[in-house]
């Protein structure tokens, strides 16, 4: 399966060995599990908790798989800007 097919990557529970480490998340605003406010703070919380660097991006107007060209949510904008992020 193609690595695009993935628009958000939530990471697992686990201790950085150094607090150099951080991560990124990218979510369509549309996705309504993922962007909530509530899951954002989620995320937020959980990397303060672990003393790492959380880089989260909310692409407007893009849906859960918005990297996927075989999908209605994809927006091509939105992924040209994950995949040069990343």
């Amino acid at each position: 399966m193609p690595l695009e097919r993935y628009s958000c990557t939530l990471c697992p529970p686990f201790h950085p060995m150094s607090s150099d480490f951080h991560f990124q998340v990218h979510v369509g605003a549309q996705d309504e599990v993922f962007a909530s406010e509530q899951a954002i703070d989620g995320l937020v919380a959980t990397a303060q908790a672990l003393v790492v660097q959380a880089d989260i991006f909310k692409y407007p107007g893009a849906g859960h798989f918005f990297t996927d060209r075989a999908l209605a949510d994809y927006s091509e904008a939105a992924a040209n800007l994950t995949w040069h992020r990343v």
